[in-house]
């Protein structure tokens, strides 16, 4: 008995990959940007801050 055949569209398979891609990279830059202000907070020199 012959294996099934699978069809893909490679085109837009690249497509979703590189969708996947930029949402990675936008994911990373948000959670650096969070890692350095919670950083500035629990240093307590955020230059913003008045007491």
């Amino acid at each position: 008995m012959p294996a099934p055949r699978i069809r893909a569209d490679y085109d837009a398979l690249a497509r979703i990959a590189e969708g996947f891609s930029r949402a990675a990279e936008a994911n990373r830059s948000s959670v650096q940007a969070i890692q350095r202000a919670k950083g500035t907070l629990e240093r307590g020199d955020n230059p913003n801050h008045i007491w």
